[in-house]
């Protein structure tokens, strides 16, 4: 039996249809869910939606109440004797105290907190029952706001504001109402202002039931009240470029922009209450049925997952082993083999890579070693090279000190000569010490101070941490050679040459500068083309092989010189890492350290 399982789950047809089945099943789960999903949100949406509109509306319904008793008030005191005996300035016993203990009256009647003002036009002055917006004697600003409104109508004027430029900053709702005389001339206003906080008040009862953002708006869009705080009121314009357009025609109850807000209108208001649908209680429902209907459908679909996962193993693992192994293949590990425990052709796959990564660590490696044979060889072939200048000028320093009869000269010319060829030709190593290679060039430098005497001076500012750096060899004994013979040869008094190392990152910089006599422009640019013509230019070509090679793109020669002023050379190399050839040996007498 357990034979027959195995058959079966090696079988590929066996897997396919088993994983047809499972994703057939767990499709029409899916399906299912869904629908259950978008039905009920979509019914929990409606029903969020019409709560919404229900608690607008009984903010609505608030609002106009305070604003029936706020209109009966305003209307009442605009008809009043009293009112208008104080706005007419005739005699009174009292000086107005009947008239503003009727204002008090009314305003201690009132559910919601607001300020009754009666206010003059002939003289500016103004009976309050609290903070009044207008100054006593302040006429021009009864021109505007409300009070303009107040004029063109013979009822009571409502204005919905947020921080007004004629009106208290914290007044919300202002109502207005002309008062006549018998002769038909106005004689002043009667004002109420309802703040912030009453609308507030109105606000909070429905709002305790319904945690989520409540607005004011007027024909204009503009926010009058928002339960967020007040910084978001008196703004102009909706943020986001949402408008309420729609909502101020059609039914008096509704949902705006993606049903992200429920509103109801109140036309004696003029006005438009907005209540945000809740996302969190959205979210945390639709979260909720999302979770139940995941679990519901994980428990439905487990068996045939847990069936379908457990044969497609069979596949899946060898072949993220073989993945695996590629990746290793592709990041530079070239012995990598997969193991080949199967005999069917994931296995044949399996062997088949195994044979192709073998041959191809094969051939790198063979590409490998004729490259590593053919950098030596021409490493080696480039430092056999000897600047011919060098030789020529030795020689021609022994001639002429032989000729004048000096012969101390020409031994001591010829030894140090000797010594510094056998000290080249006999480390085969093609690397030296920083230190060492100095000390060639400070035994050429003594060689070449016989035949120059006091014309000739040398300053060497090392950096004493690159002594034991390694280089390639006769790297910067061509350089000064070629300061000395092109750079000071010809140019009359003294010759100074400077010699300067230092490090920068993981490279080293040395620089050769001459007062020479310099080169034009046409000169520098064909010498800087580094390319060597029979005998000329050995040296600097030679120099910029060898740092390139045992370096990268970035090694090699920089030359920047002046016409009659001198000419400056920077070398880039790259140290070279310890060998376990042997160490050098081979000292150079004479070396005088170099001025």
């Amino acid at each position: 039996m357990l034979r027959k399982w195995k058959q079966m789950l090696r079988s590929g047809y066996f897997v396919r249809l088993l994983w047809t089945i499972s994703l057939s099943i767990i499709a029409v789960l899916v399906v299912f869910a869904a629908v259950i999903y978008t039905s009920y949100g979509t019914l929990y949406l409606s029903s969020l939606s019409s709560r919404g509109q229900t608690t607008a509306a009984e903010i609505c319904d608030g609002l106009e109440a305070a604003l029936r008793d706020y209109s009966t008030a305003v209307d009442e005191l605009a008809a009043g004797r009293l009112t208008k005996q104080w706005l007419a300035q005739s005699p009174s016993e009292d000086g107005g105290l009947s008239l503003l203990r009727q204002m008090y009256g009314y305003k201690n009647g009132f559910t919601e907190e607001a300020a009754i003002s009666v206010v003059s036009i002939r003289t500016g002055a103004v009976l309050s029952t609290g903070s009044s917006s207008l100054a006593p004697g302040e006429t021009d600003s009864l021109n505007w706001s409300v009070f303009r409104q107040a004029n063109e109508t013979d009822g009571v004027a409502v204005h919905l504001t947020a921080k007004d430029a004629v009106l208290e900053d914290t007044t919300r709702l202002a109502l207005a109402k002309a008062v006549c005389g018998a002769d038909g001339q106005k004689l002043g206003y009667v004002l109420l202002e309802a703040p912030r906080t009453t609308l507030a008040a109105l606000y909070h009862m429905p709002a305790a039931a319904y945690p989520a953002e409540m607005l004011l708006l007027n024909p204009y869009d503009t926010v009058i009240y928002s339960s967020a705080g007040a910084q978001a009121e008196g703004l102009g314009k909706l943020t986001g470029g949402k408008s309420a357009e729609a909502a101020w025609s059609g039914s008096r109850s509704g949902t705006l922009w993606g049903d992200s807000y429920a509103y109801c209108r109140s036309d004696a208001l003029r006005g438009l209450v907005l209540v945000e649908l809740p996302k969190t209680q959205i979210t945390s429902f639709r979260s909720s049925l999302l979770g139940a209907l995941l679990l519901g459908l994980a428990t439905a679909a487990l068996v045939s997952v847990l069936v379908a996962w457990r044969v497609a193993q069979t596949i899946s693992r060898p072949v993220h082993q073989l993945r695996a192994s590629m990746e290793k293949f592709r990041n530079g590990e070239l012995d990598t083999r997969v193991p080949v425990q199967r005999s069917d052709e994931m296995g044949q796959l399996e062997a088949d890579f195994n044979l192709m990564t073998e041959q191809i660590e094969q051939l790198v490696e063979h590409v490998q070693q004729e490259q590593e044979s053919l950098r030596v060889a021409e490493a080696q072939a480039l430092s056999l090279q000897v600047n011919p200048h060098f030789i020529y000028n030795v020689l021609d320093l022994i001639g002429w000190c032989a000729r004048l009869g000096k012969n101390d000269v020409v031994v001591q010319v010829t030894v140090n000569f000797g010594k510094l060829l056998r000290s080249i030709l006999n480390n085969r190593d093609d690397m030296v010490c920083v230190r060492t290679e100095m000390d060639m060039v400070r035994a050429y430098i003594d060689i070449q101070k016989l035949r120059y005497a006091d014309r000739l001076q040398v300053e060497m500012q090392l950096d004493a941490s690159l002594e034991e750096a390694r280089i390639p060899k006769l790297l910067i004994q061509p350089l000064v050679e070629n300061a000395l013979v092109h750079g000071l040869e010809g140019k009359p008094g003294v010759g100074r040459i400077r010699v300067s190392s230092r490090r920068e990152g993981r490279y080293l910089v040395f620089l050769v500068e001459d007062n020479g006599v310099g080169l034009s422009e046409e000169r520098l640019e064909h010498v800087r083309q580094l390319k060597s013509h029979g005998m000329y230019n050995i040296g600097l070509s030679n120099v910029q092989q060898r740092a390139q090679l045992y370096g990268d793109e970035r090694c090699g020669l920089r030359i920047e010189s002046q016409l009659g002023e001198g000419t400056k050379v920077w070398l880039t190399v790259l140290p070279q890492p310890e060998t376990e050839k042997r160490k050098e040996g081979d000292d150079v007498p004479g070396a005088s350290g170099g001025g």
